[in-house]
């Protein structure tokens, strides 16, 4: 059945049904690694700013007078190399019609993306459910960096 209780209120009253729950499709992307997301940044000094796996500049960050702590920029501005290039430019547009996947030959994309899945399903809205969904965007576009390319990519238009 697709469909989950995300309340959890009537889970136990489904399980009892024989029913099994399930949850994903074509929107795991932009619900795990939605780059319009709010993405922590750690700053840890006035030079310099440590994301998950990357430091990054304030220039690059295009971020001016942060303090010590944190900060929050979204997911694309944190690591546009996570999402689609499409004739030279990185897309953030892996949601509604037209758009185009991530970035899949990026293991650190890969990993946040999972990373998130997998809290979902221990602590998260997606704590109920017994089968996942991980389906690529229909008709989505495909990366054409170098390495994405190197995986093979399926032609367009």
């Amino acid at each position: 059945m697709n469909y989950c209780d995300e309340t959890g209120k009537e889970t136990a009253f489904r399980k009892k049904l024989g029913m099994v729950l399930a949850r994903g499709g074509h929107g795991v992307q932009a619900t795990y690694i939605n780059p319009k997301g709010e993405y922590p940044i750690i700053i840890q000094n006035s030079r310099e700013m440590r994301t998950n796996q990357r430091i990054h500049t304030p220039r690059e960050m295009n971020i001016q007078g942060i303090q010590m702590g944190m900060a929050n920029s979204l997911f694309f501005e944190a690591h546009p190399e996570w999402y689609g290039l499409f004739k030279g430019k990185r897309s953030d547009r892996i949601n509604g019609f037209p758009a185009e996947n991530y970035c899949t030959s990026n293991k650190d994309a890969t990993k946040e993306l999972a990373k998130n899945l997998v809290q979902s399903l221990i602590d998260g809205p997606w704590k109920n459910v017994d089968i996942a969904n991980f389906w690529m965007l229909d008709v989505g576009t495909w990366c054409e960096c170098e390495n994405c390319k190197k995986q093979g990519i399926l032609p367009t238009g």
